[in-house]
């Protein structure tokens, strides 16, 4: 199995600023179904957000653009692809071809307006985003595992996690090759 391959970016102070200022006033985890971010895991999806954007098309989205937060679930348009970047915090690389990302199932209802993911993970010791790979969302059956919220999933560590929520978990080894998007 060929790795895809990981671009690894450094959180800026200026996403930071950026992303501190849009969060001082906006709870993003208000889904209706449950699996909501902590205010953590916001700022770390956002980071994500950002860094994605910033490497692909040399700009940052505009963050103010929606009064409420809510995007449609569409992040980024870039290639004429609505983009929803998705962002898992861990404390080590996340470009191992046998881990997974995780995405909330009520996140692909019609609702949201994505037609593609891109996942990363960010790297909360070196404070690095890994842009690992991206996924059109027709093809997310096929690719992922759907398990149901309640259920224990084991790491490879053998540490356990529980869905909180009904989810999809695709591995990265599934994943697209980012550098195919780089333009």
């Amino acid at each position: 199995m060929k790795p895809n391959t990981v671009v690894s970016v450094a959180v800026t102070p200026e996403t930071e600023e950026m992303v501190a200022e849009y969060l001082s006033t906006r709870n993003l985890g208000q889904r209706a179904s449950g699996g909501n971010g902590s205010p953590e895991q916001q700022k770390h999806g956002m980071w994500g957000q950002m860094t994605v954007s910033h490497w692909l098309t040399d700009e940052y989205p505009d963050l103010m653009a929606t009064s409420d937060g809510f995007d449609g679930g569409v992040d980024i348009t870039y290639l004429g692809m609505s983009i929803d970047i998705k962002t898992m915090g861990r404390n080590v690389p996340g470009d191992k071809p046998w881990y997974v990302n995780n995405l909330n199932a009520s996140q692909t209802t019609n609702i949201y307006k994505a037609d593609t993911y891109i996942f990363c993970s960010y790297n909360k010791k070196k404070h690095v985003v890994d842009i690992v790979g991206w996924l059109p969302k027709q093809c997310l059956e096929l690719k992922s595992d759907y398990f149901e919220a309640g259920t224990d999933r084991e790491r490879d560590d053998g540490t356990f996690t529980h869905c909180r929520t009904n989810m999809f978990e695709i591995p990265n080894s599934d994943l697209l090759d980012i550098s195919y998007l780089k333009q």
